[in-house]
């Protein structure tokens, strides 16, 4: 039996129906698993930073500027590559001539974050009066 040129149409559209039915399947699987991958990681670095902000804050708390405000701000380039900012506050640092103030920071600086490879500065938070 020969087939017509309509049928042969018909096989050929729903053939192509069907190949970009999965491959809009595969695209999806693969964005949600990147999604999944950048997700586990955020909550990774998130466990690290907290635990690093509770080192510092216990640091600070040693050398007797006890409830300091200390927040770790991250930035992360396209490659996700992250570099980090901690700003410490408390009234009494404030007081202290710049040298001593600079020893705080190195101190502060000496901490050890899990991931060594990234980028951390330190600073106090600049009143403005």
């Amino acid at each position: 039996m020969m087939k017509t040129a309509k049928q042969i149409s018909l096989k050929i559209f729903f053939t192509m129906i069907l190949v970009l039915t999965i491959a809009l399947f595969i695209s999806i699987t693969a964005v949600s698993r990147d999604k999944n991958d950048r997700r586990a990681e955020t909550e990774y670095y998130r466990a690290m930073e907290q635990e690093y902000v509770r080192q510092v804050r216990g640091f600070l708390q040693e050398k007797g500027y006890a409830n300091s405000g200390v927040t770790m701000t991250e930035v992360v380039d396209e490659e996700g590559n992250r570099a980090y900012t901690v700003t410490i506050h408390h009234g009494k640092i404030e007081t202290l001539s710049e040298a001593e103030r600079q020893m705080l920071l190195a101190g502060c600086g000496e901490l050890q974050f899990a991931d060594a490879d990234k980028h951390i500065s330190h600073k106090f938070l600049e009143a403005d009066f």
